[in-house]
């Protein structure tokens, strides 16, 4: 064993309190005049040092629990502090090379994202500090200064290496995987697919346009975390907006051997699964969460007791007083008996109003405060804080909740560590179509887990459900809501040719608080995106209007299985179910559909018609406003004109993969029929 020794210096030893330095390979003795102590080198933070400060020499220790100084050494100990600072290297070496060995291959095999560059460059520098500059001119063994040097060059990367970095990382793993990428699906991946499987910041936001393939995106990522290592199935969570669309992810899911084990859900199978886990068994769910029209009863049967109180019923008359511009109440059918006026056409807009405005009201305490809403709607609250509290009473004395109760009893036993999440990566599809509280649910997740990654999938170009609560400033503005972010786009659409492409992204981002996206068509045909058919309400007949244009395709597309989609912005504008029997009958080669617009957002088909297009409030775009307080209680919109019924109307432009046809009021015609004019 080797040792090495340092006396004070002659001339200061009678003004020092210690008499010999001994540095062996296992620490360093101290001797004083009546007792000894010993450090090993690992209690000593960093290594011995010296300084010149006259009249004398001075060595420095910091150990774990304090500092001390030995002065007196004389002029020639600097070899003494050389062999301390080696066998200090020897100690402390073998735990640098060992991170740095763990750094080098987590950085081979894991993505470098924001949050892993910002953690691993402050351990780099804070595994250096100990070593300050020294350890460049000190005799280390190589292996030990490879280390050094590596942590050093981490430690100085700019945001610049670090995108160097990455870019050569996604070259790799694209090649890596390239096989996997080519089949995962029935077509090959596109590059911006790939990288959006391969990348993996803590909060991603991937922009997927209409028939950009986010699904298979969805597909996709999920078998490579599973693949590549960076979760097990039960360590993904992937959510759809409903039961439909989870039906689907899971069959895609199911086609995929590397997808094995993950499970597609909503978010209300979510909330029940929490619920299950703290209770111990299944939450019962309301009858009125799943059917509106039971609901309305309730509300019916629950306003005949009430307005046999004289307080309410002044309440509610004042109720209905404010909201008459809505409700168009005859004044004679408001002015009579309360109870018969429930059963008239006003009543029941009454009734259908005082619903929505219950759930939307449940939906808006989970992440807002009330107190500016008693500003301007006290007296409207006062109807609907009386019938909510009817309504809680009713689900409590028969155990039972509704979706609202679900999340936020979900996000209260996540907040409180009552439910731990196991989750390390949440995938959610249709992004934009997200409320405020099943938001905080995730960030609530992300908070309580560990280091949770979120990667997000919408189009806020087709964010149309905000009657239901959806916020699209969780899309168009991600990175306020999930932090630190990053969001990339999608670029390709397969669904459409390139000139319905370039007519669909103009009309939607002449809104500019749309996200633009750069895209670009798969089909570079140059096809007619659409055709203006008017009509002459008084002349022409409407299922005339329909047999030209079915003509037209079935002579465009002879002896060809053609689907059809035929759409409108209210139910009542689509054709009735007698001139559908006898349109299939006359083009049986082409399957006709009919639905709302709404109901459309994720379909798609060879061709479609547009019904309805004309000004109004019950037009196309609806100029329909919404009462006062149901407005403040759903998320705020931009001030763009009618920018939800611009969503609304692209996502009609983009169901069809050949051409669209618009039937337009000649006498009245929707303004979107004068802009793509």
């Amino acid at each position: 064993m080797a040792a090495f020794s340092q006396f004070p210096s002659r001339i200061f030893r009678p003004f020092v309190r210690w008499k010999r330095l001994v540095a062996t390979d296992e620490g360093l003795v101290i001797t004083r005049p009546t007792s000894s102590e010993s450090y090993s080198w690992t209690q000593i933070e960093t290594p011995p040092s010296l300084a010149r400060r006259f009249p004398w020499c001075t060595l420095g220790l910091s150990k774990q629990t304090h500092e001390s100084r030995f002065s007196g050494l004389a002029s020639n100990s600097k070899p003494f502090i050389l062999s301390c600072q080696t066998l200090w290297a020897q100690a402390h070496g073998s735990r640098v090379k060992m991170q740095v060995a763990k750094l080098e291959s987590f950085l081979s095999r894991r993505y470098l994202s924001e949050a892993i560059f910002n953690e691993i460059q402050t351990k780099a520098k804070t595994t250096l500090k100990p070593w300050r500059h020294w350890w460049k001119t000190a005799d280390l063994e190589s292996e030990l200064t490879h280390a050094l040097c590596t942590l050093e060059e981490i430690a100085q990367w700019s945001l610049q290496d670090a995108e160097e970095f990455k870019a050569s990382f996604e070259a790799h793993y694209l090649e890596k995987y390239k096989s996997y990428f080519d089949t995962i699906e029935r077509n090959p991946l596109t590059e911006k697919q790939r990288l959006a499987c391969i990348r993996q910041e803590q909060n991603q936001l991937l922009l997927a346009a209409a028939g950009s393939g986010k699904t298979s995106v969805m597909v996709a990522r999920s078998g490579y975390l599973v693949k590549a290592g960076y979760a097990s199935p039960s360590q993904i969570l992937l959510l759809a907006y409903g039961n439909d669309a989870a039906k689907e992810m899971q069959e895609r899911l199911s086609k995929s051997s590397s997808a094995d084990g993950v499970k597609a859900q909503t978010f209300h199978s979510l909330g029940l699964s929490i619920l299950r886990k703290v209770e111990g068994e299944t939450p019962k769910l309301s009858v009125f969460a799943t059917d509106l029209n039971a609901f309305h009863q309730f509300v019916y049967r629950t306003l005949l007791t009430l307005l046999d109180e004289s307080a309410f019923k002044l309440q509610f008359i004042k109720f209905v007083e404010l909201n008459s511009d809505f409700l168009n109440p005859i004044k004679q059918e408001l002015n009579s008996e309360l109870k018969v006026f429930l059963g008239t056409l006003a009543g029941k807009r009454t009734i259908k109003l005082l619903t929505d405005l219950m759930q939307a009201f449940k939906e808006y305490q989970i992440t807002e405060s009330l107190d500016a809403l008693r500003v301007n709607h006290s007296d409207e609250l006062d109807v609907v804080l009386k019938l909510l509290s009817e309504y809680t009473m009713h689900l409590k004395s028969r155990n039972e909740i509704d979706f609202s109760d679900m999340i936020a009893k979900a996000i209260g036993y996540v907040q409180k560590g009552q439910f731990v999440p196991s989750w390390t990566h949440i995938l959610v599809d249709e992004f934009q179509d997200i409320s405020r509280s099943r938001a905080k649910l995730l960030q609530v997740i992300q908070q309580r887990g560990r280091h949770v990654q979120l990667f997000a999938v919408g189009d806020d170009w087709q964010a149309i459900y905000r009657f239901s609560g959806s916020d699209i400033r969780l899309t168009t503005n991600f990175s306020a809501y999930f932090s630190p972010s990053t969001v990339q786009a999608l670029d390709k659409t397969f669904r459409f040719h390139q000139n319905l492409l370039s007519v669909s992204s103009d009309f939607i981002c002449r809104n500019p608080n749309q996200c633009v996206k750069a895209l670009s068509a798969f089909d570079k045909a140059l096809h007619a995106p659409f055709s203006l058919i008017p009509q002459d309400r008084e002349l022409d007949d409407l299922a005339a209007l329909i047999h030209v244009t079915l003509e037209q395709i079935a002579k465009e597309q002879p002896n060809t299985q053609n689907t059809l989609l035929v759409l409108a912005r209210f139910s009542k504008d689509l054709p009735s179910q007698e001139m559908l029997t006898t349109l299939r009958v006359r083009f049986p080669n082409t399957s006709i559909t009919t639905m709302t617009v709404h109901a459309a957002k994720g379909k798609e088909a060879d061709y479609t018609i547009v019904l309805g297009l004309r000004n109004g409030s019950d037009g196309f775009p609806s100029r329909r406003k919404l009462p006062g307080l149901l407005d403040k209680l759903l998320p705020p919109q931009d001030q763009f004109p009618d920018s939800e019924e611009r969503r609304l109307f692209y996502v009609a432009l983009t169901r069809a993969k050949k051409q669209v046809f618009l039937i337009y009021d000649k006498s009245n015609p929707s303004d979107f029929i004068a802009e793509l004019s």
